[in-house]
């Protein structure tokens, strides 16, 4: 659930949504962001999909698990907005007291 309640060492796990992962991938390698890249396996539209993925590593030693699913996911109503969140709702939770 998406409540702010992971600690300093909890894994972060983000969704992109592109149709070009080379892009994603590229993006990564121009910044020098060191990254191993792998795959995730969910199930989406409809079926089990194994889909591109990059683990790196924060700053401070945490995990970051980057799945690029297709763009055409973002709006298939699979999301559950109790554990998901856009970088507004993002933003909004690391303002708040909680």
């Amino acid at each position: 659930m998406l409540d702010g309640s992971a600690g300093e060492q909890s894994d972060i796990n983000l969704t992109v949504y592109s149709d070009d992962v080379k892009a994603v991938m590229m993006y990564l390698l121009r910044n020098k962001v060191e990254f191993a890249s792998g795959e995730w396996r969910t199930q989406l539209m409809g079926r089990l999909q194994t889909l591109p993925s990059f683990t790196l590593e924060s700053e401070t030693g945490v995990p970051v698990h980057i799945a690029v699913l297709p763009d055409n996911a973002r709006h298939s109503g699979s999301r559950k907005p109790e554990t998901h969140a856009d970088i507004a709702a993002v933003k909004k939770l690391l303002l708040s007291d909680g």
